[in-house]
């Protein structure tokens, strides 16, 4: 709650053959809209082959979201790059 207003945040449901086929369908919706707003190429790939910059998560906690912490992805949790 922040300044007397309750935030909803989203419930996590468990994938099910139907969840994965929607999901599935909607991230290669995103593949062909990418490719048609410009980009050179496109692919779908696994989340946790993405590789982040610690500073992603220092833009939710500088300033500080007023959702920060209010869900299971939040703050994001990536696999931060080595030097």
């Amino acid at each position: 709650m922040i300044d007397g207003k309750k935030f909803k945040t989203k419930k996590i449901i468990p994938l099910t053959k139907k969840t994965r086929t929607t999901t599935k369908k909607d991230l290669e919706k995103y593949r062909k809209l990418a490719k048609e707003f410009g980009a050179a190429d496109s692919k779908i790939i696994a989340a946790d082959r993405v590789l982040f910059d610690e500073r992603v998560r220092m833009k939710c906690r500088v300033p500080r979201c007023h959702l920060y912490g209010s869900s299971p992805n939040c703050p994001p949790i990536p696999r931060i790059l080595t030097q």
